[in-house]
């Protein structure tokens, strides 16, 4: 059985998920990065993911892609900080043949809020789907991987990079 990896990079703490091309999820968790310089971050969640690649061996890995329109509420070099974090581990994992693409999910961004996805993934997955605590249970960076995952599966995401 195929297996699938969804990534959401950020500039701590980066989402990751593994399912079978039948939707079912394998494997998730969180990358968290504790340093403070930009590149030393870069350089922890790319090792980091590059070991859970090596790993699960996805045969096929969505990986959300930088909002190069802006992000609400975030600094420019917090930005810059999001697409060295993204091109970084795109690059790693190109140099060693795994194949990738770079998506964006337009409902994240746009007029479906991430609770609302969240949910719908709930009532998929039930208890199988990774949580966060308390009222905000949702807001946990696997659930984002995970809902990437799914959708490069049946081909909902925007894709901005042809697959390598």
């Amino acid at each position: 059985m195929e297996r699938v990896m969804g990534l959401d990079p950020a500039t701590r703490n980066t989402g990751w998920a593994v399912l079978y091309d039948n939707g079912k999820i394998i494997a998730s968790g969180i990358v968290v990065s504790k340093k403070t310089t930009p590149e030393e971050r870069i350089y922890e969640i790319g090792k980091e993911v590059m070991s859970i690649v090596a790993k699960w061996e996805p045969d096929r890995i969505y990986i959300e892609a930088p909002d190069d329109q802006g992000i609400v509420g975030r600094t420019t070099g917090t930005q810059a900080l999001l697409a060295a974090v993204t091109y970084f581990i795109a690059g790693t994992l190109q140099a060693r043949g795994f194949k990738y693409e770079l998506v964006k999910v337009q409902s994240w961004k746009g007029s479906v809020k991430k609770a609302v996805i969240a949910r719908r993934l709930a009532e998929i997955y039930g208890k199988a789907l990774p949580r966060g605590r308390g009222d905000k249970w949702w807001e946990h960076d696997a659930i984002d991987a995970v809902g990437l995952a799914r959708w490069g599966l049946y081909g909902h995401p925007t894709r901005v990079s042809q697959s390598t």
